[in-house]
């Protein structure tokens, strides 16, 4: 079981993101806030909820709320800054649809990208940049638990 926080390293995640510009004859780069950037995820099973879940660790906490996206994904913003706090995946319609972790991975970036959309807040893309690279790059890791209980196929 992952469950322990898992360290990322900030300076390589977000450089996707980086904006450049000229403003006023002056060359100028744009990146993500490092508030915007996990220092550190995790997963874990929540046998009360029946819900696997995904934790992004920022500096700061803040109250999230959670956002139902297509099943079996929800995600927890953070209330103030719309930050992308956590994944909440519905361990019993995982069950049903007997499904891979790279099918469920495709599902959570998925879920992601359509959340700029649904939130209306641009401000956020490098955040929810991140999570994605985050996402993608340990995913099958940090899925592995759902794979070793039987609520994933064990291909992928």
């Amino acid at each position: 079981m992952v469950n322990e926080w898992l360290s990322l390293n900030p300076e390589q995640l977000g450089r996707e993101q980086i904006e450049r510009a000229t403003i006023e004859g002056v060359p100028v780069n744009a990146s993500v806030s490092p508030y915007d950037i996990p220092a550190a995820v995790r997963s874990y099973p929540d046998e009360r909820a029946k819900r696997f879940v995904i934790e992004f660790k920022y500096f700061d906490d803040e109250p999230w709320t959670l956002m139902s996206m297509e099943a079996p994904v929800r995600l927890r913003i953070a209330r103030n800054s719309n930050r992308l706090v956590g994944i909440e995946l519905d361990t019993e319609a995982l069950k049903e649809q007997r499904v891979s972790r790279t099918t469920v991975i495709d599902d959570i970036e998925r879920a992601i990208r359509s959340l700029a959309t649904v939130l209306r807040s641009a401000a956020r893309d490098g955040n929810y940049a991140v999570a994605k690279e985050v996402i993608a790059a340990r995913g099958l890791e940090l899925l592995k638990p759902l794979t070793e209980s039987g609520e994933l196929d064990s291909e992928g």
